[in-house]
């Protein structure tokens, strides 16, 4: 007897989980040391990983040519001198096919000079270290900070000097992937002492944001842009904090700066800027989380806004998309941070999709810290670690702009529970994969992870269905699904979701029906025949499959909205 369209065994409904397809759970470093200070980028389908060995000191790098799926072995990236490193996760950009890595580096004596390297091969080989221009000598002057950011062949690096008068910031671009450099050039005024910086690049445009004390003990927040490489700045030493000139501090652990392009024009596109400021008018003790957004491509700016006060902020990160899930939309800008309002500190995300005029917040998972935030093409996220043991690497996603969250573990509860370092990217169209990259010590000491998910199942897996008449027959058929696997359609006639169950987040809206499973033949295709109530003309009917697969991860279908004829 065949199966009927009106048979109900509940889709598998359960608590919040994000991801659509998780990705597999990859150690990146086997055979080496200790890891520390994980980093992680993507442009296209590349994906780059970098961290530092301890003991050797060596820099090594994995990366996956598709969207985290899979990955290749770990290869050193630097010259191997031994020399005493410092890096972080604003060292490493990809754009244009090519990697690229900017670090702090003791090699010539004391103090840190800056060294660049660059693999135009996805990772496979690297250039020799190449020492940046900071004015003056190898070894000559400390510097004490060093950010990169890229895009198609242009790459920017700032670095903070520490020069007898004080921390200044300037600038250095190429316009070959590296291969040279332009001329040295300083981005503050001069009359302050700089604290923290942030750049980024769209299009032939470089944006940077910084804090100084020119106008009293305390830091301001600064901006400038230019189009041609430093050699003049459409917008120069702007000030955007709206405590005003002296009024304010701006506070660590950093200014994040996100930067997306309206389709490659430099005089459009979204900047956006988030940064934590105390001893504010309105509030002189607790740090608040402030972030200012343009819409023109920076060359003006909306007011400031204070997203979180009266509770003590910390560890807030922000990001910006052109367009995100609505190609109708103004772009959406989302900055996440960790405060103390309930007693422990909660992540928490506010979200703008009008530009920076309103924002909405969310308190994300229960319990979490040092949270990061990306924006991609159709969906936002934030990664963060648990707040105490377990600690595991989370993820919430949001596919509607912030209006609903889903939460997952990126390490699929394979992991006891120490995660540190949790960083993550997005690739967009067409993969749309979130790549997690984490520390982990089940094996008795900290060695470097990734994992993460697909937005959109991988391509080949898909549902189609033939003959959905009233009073005929349906054939139901999935195709490229994996070899031997169980794969269950199943339906709603109620609309199209999202939905959040155990195999991730379906579109479909409960109540949601499930049809007897079906087993994937050596090809991958699988297929079942339903009857069709007669009376179900002109039924809208909304269907998924899932291929099951609690090992390597399951795989949602593509969804279909069908009307019975």
């Amino acid at each position: 007897m065949r199966p009927s369209l009106t048979i109900a065994l509940g889709f598998l409904v359960a608590a919040p989980l994000a991801a659509q397809d998780p990705l597999p759970v990859t150690q990146l470093d086997t055979g080496l040391g200790i890891s520390k200070y994980p980093s992680v980028a993507t442009d296209g389908s590349i994906v780059a990983a970098v961290w530092l060995e301890d003991g050797t000191n060596n820099l090594y790098c994995a990366a996956s040519s598709d969207g985290g799926n899979t990955w290749g072995a770990a290869v050193q990236m630097d010259d191997g001198t031994g020399s005493s490193k410092w890096i972080y996760d604003y060292n490493l950009a990809v754009a244009g096919g090519s990697i690229y890595f900017a670090w702090r580096d003791q090699r010539n004596g004391s103090v840190e000079d800056t060294y660049f390297t660059a693999s135009h091969d996805a990772g496979a080989s690297w250039s020799a270290d190449l020492r940046l221009d900071d004015g003056d000598a190898p070894g000559g002057t400390d510097v004490d900070s060093v950010k990169i950011a890229a895009a198609g062949s242009d790459v920017h690096v700032i670095q903070r000097v520490n020069a007898s008068s004080g921390e200044s910031l300037f600038y250095l671009g190429s316009s070959d992937r590296g291969a040279t450099w332009g001329s040295l050039t300083q981005v503050d005024n001069g009359g302050g002492d700089i604290d923290y910086e942030a750049v980024a690049a769209s299009g032939a445009g470089v944006h940077i944001a910084w804090c100084d004390n020119r106008n009293s003990s305390d830091d301001d927040l600064f901006y400038s842009h230019s189009h041609n490489f430093g050699a003049s700045w459409m917008v120069d030493n702007a000030q955007l904090d709206g405590s005003g000139p002296g009024s304010g501090d701006i506070e660590g652990t950093e200014i994040h700066l996100s930067v997306s392009g309206n389709d490659g024009n430099i005089m459009e596109g979204i900047v956006s800027i988030a940064w934590q400021e105390d001893e504010t008018p309105n509030n002189a003790s607790d740090e608040e989380v402030h972030a200012i957004v343009s819409l023109d491509g920076g060359h003006t700016f909306g007011p400031d806004t204070t997203l979180q006060g009266g509770f003590d902020g910390d560890n807030h990160f922000g990001a910006a998309h052109w367009k995100v899930n609505d190609p109708g939309s103004l772009p959406t800008s989302v900055v996440t941070w960790e405060d103390n309002r309930s007693g422990s500190d909660e992540v928490y995300a506010a979200v703008s999709t009008d530009g920076g005029v309103t924002w909405s917040e969310s308190q994300l998972g229960t319990g979490g810290t040092y949270p990061i935030s990306r924006a991609g093409l159709n969906h936002i996220g934030v990664g963060y670690s648990g707040f105490g043991f377990p600690e595991n690497p989370m993820m919430s996603t949001s596919s509607d702009r912030g209006a609903t969250w889903a939460e997952m573990d990126m390490a699929q509860g394979q992991q006891a529970g120490d995660a540190d370092y949790t960083e993550f990217c997005f690739t967009d169209e067409p993969l749309e994969t979130f790549v997690g990259v984490w520390l982990s010590d089940d094996l008795g000491q900290n060695q470097a992870y990734a994992g993460g998910g697909y937005f959109t199942p991988p391509s080949g897996f898909s549902l189609s269905i033939s003959g959905l008449a009233a009073g005929g027959s349906a054939t139901i058929a999935a195709a490229g699904a994996r070899s031997g696997n169980t794969v269950i359609a199943a339906y709603s006639l109620v609309g199209g979701g999202p939905t959040n169950t155990v195999v991730g987040p379906v579109d479909l809206t409960p109540p949601i029906k499930q049809l007897p499973s079906m087993t994937a033949d050596s090809i991958g295709n699988a297929s079942i025949t339903v009857n069709v109530p007669p009376s179900a003309s002109g039924v809208s009917v909304w269907m998924q499959a899932v291929d099951l697969d609690p090992v390597n991860g399951h795989v949602l279908s593509n969804s279909l909205a069908e009307v019975v004829g």
